[in-house]
């Protein structure tokens, strides 16, 4: 990993882009961050957007989280979501477009949304004589970020939360309900399941870029597919980057091939918007930092689950066994036929199939909570 790790963030301290900053959350103790706020038009809507760089205990080279909220300017009343992406992904959000992010969606309905970076994603500026500590790594330590940053958030909003995750930000979701359940008004599972989604693996970081790719080669075709799908594919074999990208997602292995991972070169999602999305990943990210399973809360909480129908009939069952056990008779999985894991959330079906269902889901157990 390479580049430079910039200095220590002083308490609290805010930029204002183009508006007042005016949210300041009480952070968990020991804490420092840096804070900037901007606008975000989004159809004709003035989103406000608040970022926060931040040193969290005990200060090791290691110890550094984002956090990114998205919501309607003024005094929000709305319900309040955490979203927790896929751990190789990030909190920014490549896009104005709030068919293409959920974040984004739910903003323009009234709700707080909150993200983050995990410690993975400063890593990545490090330099690369930087020691090793796989302790920084594991699941317990993203886990008690995870349980950081939603201290924050309620520093700001005392109220609950809904806490939403995305592959393996849906384990860390899962867990999180078995430590703070009494936070929480509900979990939605973004095609996740509670533990780790495959067989094996290490803590050890793995490269970003899917093989046989190198990564210099991978955000080349990123790049070129963001300028238009047509363009010419930078890859032999291939007429246009649009067809390269959905063609390696369609054929990738670790999701079962056969557009497991993504079934855009059948029309399920728009080139272009898989390269926005992938184009904020990380390089780097620890490759088997979930454990097998994750053991449910002694109360069960409302769980939404979608799972990508084209990762089978097995994976579809896991989804819903896992939504089950945290949310019994109060779980419900829906089961997203033709679609890849990508596709859940930038998929063409995604607005009425995820986003719509997920903002009346929220409402619904918001409202039901507080009567």
């Amino acid at each position: 990993m390479h580049g430079a790790f910039g200095p220590r963030a002083a308490a609290l301290t805010c930029v204002a882009a183009l508006t007042a900053c005016s949210l300041r959350p009480a952070t968990p103790p020991a804490a420092s961050c840096a804070h900037v706020q901007s606008n975000r038009q989004v159809r004709g809507q003035t989103l406000c957007e608040d970022v926060w760089s931040c040193e969290v205990p005990p200060g090791g080279v290691h110890d550094r989280l984002g956090v990114r909220r998205v919501a309607p300017c003024g005094n929000v009343i709305g319900p309040i979501v955490l979203y927790l992406p896929d751990r190789h992904m990030t909190s920014a959000i490549p896009t104005t477009d709030a068919r293409d992010d959920l974040r984004l969606y739910l903003a323009q309905a009234g709700m707080q949304t909150w993200s983050l970076d995990y410690r993975s994603h400063f890593a990545q500026a490090l330099p690369a004589d930087t020691p090793a500590d796989p302790e920084a790594f594991t699941f317990e330590r993203y886990l008690s970020d995870v349980e950081w940053v939603l201290a924050f958030v309620r520093g700001a909003t005392p109220a609950r939360v809904v806490v939403s995750g995305f592959g393996d930000g849906a384990a860390l979701a899962y867990a999180l309900a078995a430590r703070r359940p009494k936070d929480m008004h509900g979990i939605i599972a973004f095609d996740g399941v509670a533990g780790s989604a495959v067989d094996g693996g290490s803590a050890a970081f793995v490269e970003g870029a899917p093989p046989p790719l190198e990564w210099s080669t991978w955000s080349h075709l990123l790049r070129t597919t963001r300028l238009g799908p047509r363009n010419p594919s930078p890859l032999p074999g291939y007429l246009t980057a649009g067809q390269a990208l959905t063609s390696l997602l369609f054929d990738a292995p670790a999701y079962g091939g056969d557009g497991g991972l993504s079934a855009a070169k059948l029309g399920a999602a728009d080139a272009g918007v898989l390269a926005d999305y992938l184009s904020v990943g990380d390089r780097w990210w620890p490759a088997g930092a979930v454990p097998a399973s994750v053991d449910p809360p002694d109360e069960p909480l409302p769980v939404l689950a979608f799972a990508a129908g084209r990762r089978g009939p097995a994976w579809v069952a896991r989804v819903r066994a896992a939504a089950e056990a945290f949310g019994g008779e109060r779980a419900t999985t829906r089961e997203l036929r033709g679609q890849g894991h990508l596709d859940v959330l930038l998929g063409a079906a995604a607005l009425r199939s995820v986003y719509e269902p997920s903002r009346r889901w929220i409402g619904t157990v918001s409202q039901r909570a507080q009567q």
